[in-house]
């Protein structure tokens, strides 16, 4: 099984597309808050582990290999049923 790392993320439209609910956020630029919340992740295990398990809930459910293969397929697919028109 792959190791799940928390990551503290920027507060941005893309990064909530890919971690949703099971991300942490801050706003841009805002080292203090930056700071404060990697120490209060690194001090509250059972939020940790929270954490862990949302992400890999989430990794399964939006970006295993086999949905990433899907998605692909897909853009595969309409691409080249649509060859011909313009």
């Amino acid at each position: 099984m792959a190791t799940i790392i928390i990551t503290v993320n920027h507060d941005l439209l893309v990064n909530r597309e890919i971690f949703g609910d099971a991300g942490v956020y801050v706003k841009v630029g805002d080292i203090d808050e930056f700071a404060e919340t990697l120490l209060k992740l690194a001090t509250d295990n059972k939020r940790m582990e929270e954490m862990r398990q949302k992400l890999c809930k989430r990794s399964l459910e939006k970006f295993s290999l086999s949905k990433m293969a899907e998605s692909i397929m897909k853009v595969y697919r309409y691409v080249y049923s649509n060859r011909y028109k313009k």
